[in-house]
């Protein structure tokens, strides 16, 4: 039986997934560079599926605003990942949505603040899959299954 393997961006109606294992670390000191750097994105016209984006300019409080700055959790409550805090680092554990959106290309965007991680999820229909950061980079890759 041959395996079907999905296009990106190939997902109409969604991709279920849960996330298995896996950790993906960011220094404390680089979080901020890399939300201004997913806000750059937004602010500049790009997406992400199932993401409504921010400004990191609602991060700060303005004396006459009426409105509760936008807090590090809401940020990643959108993108749709949870985090614990440590005393050095923001660590990725958890995936909070339902179906595969843009992931990949949200840590396309960051990988260069990330250390080498990576997180691991299995989808609807069986299939393993990885979101790597290896040396600044993120990739996808799919397990394989192999007979001896």
């Amino acid at each position: 039986m041959n395996k079907i393997r999905f296009k990106k961006g190939s997902f109409k109606m969604g991709y279920c997934i849960d996330k298995e294992e896996g950790i993906i670390k960011i220094k404390k000191e680089n979080m901020e560079l890399a939300l201004k750097k997913l806000s750059n994105f937004f602010q500049n016209g790009g997406s992400l599926r199932w993401v409504n984006g921010f400004n990191i300019e609602d991060m700060t409080a303005v004396e006459d605003d009426e409105e509760t700055p936008l807090e590090l959790e809401e940020i990643w409550n959108d993108l749709r990942y949870g985090y614990k805090e440590t005393k050095t680092h923001y660590e990725i554990v958890d995936f909070l949505g339902e179906k595969l959106g843009d992931d990949l290309k949200l840590f396309e965007l960051i990988a260069e603040y990330c250390e080498d991680g990576y997180l691991q999820f299995a989808g609807e229909d069986g299939e393993h899959f990885r979101i790597v950061i290896k040396e600044g980079k993120a990739t996808e890759t799919w397990a394989q299954l192999t007979w001896n």
